[in-house]
Formats: structure tokens, sequence, C-alpha cells
């Protein structure tokens, strides 16, 4: 025997909105680690150029661009 009632019915949707919810919280704080991720090598990447520029006197004029060797 099985009942389905609108009780029942609600309280599904109320379980699924907040298992979603949790995944949705889950998929928001790995796209962050992510983004943080190629936010640090970017500014690696930015480093390693701009030493490569000032190495080779290359950046455009500015004076207080130094190489770190």
């Amino acid at each position: 025997i099985c009942c389905l009632c609108r009780k029942c019915n609600q309280c599904a949707r109320w379980s699924r909105g907040k298992a979603m919810a949790r995944e949705d919280a889950q998929q928001e704080q790995q796209r962050a680690e992510m983004q943080r991720g190629h936010d640090q090598t970017r500014i690696e990447r930015e480093t390693v150029r701009d030493q490569i520029r000032a190495k080779y006197n290359l950046n455009g004029g500015k004076p207080n661009v130094a190489v770190l060797s």
C-alpha cells in the first residue's frame, strides 16, 4: 500500500531542494578554489615575464622593475 499525499510531496520537494542547495554550495566552493589556483598561476607567470622584460630592458621605460635572479 502506497500513500502519496500533498504533505509527502512537499517533504520530498523540500529534501530535493536541500540536496540541490548543498550540491550548488560544493560546486561554488570548487569553482572558487580553481579560480584561486588560476590566479596564483597567472601571478607567477606575470612575475617571470616581468623579470625577463627587466633582464632584456623590454620594460617599456619603467625604471622601477628589478631583476630578481
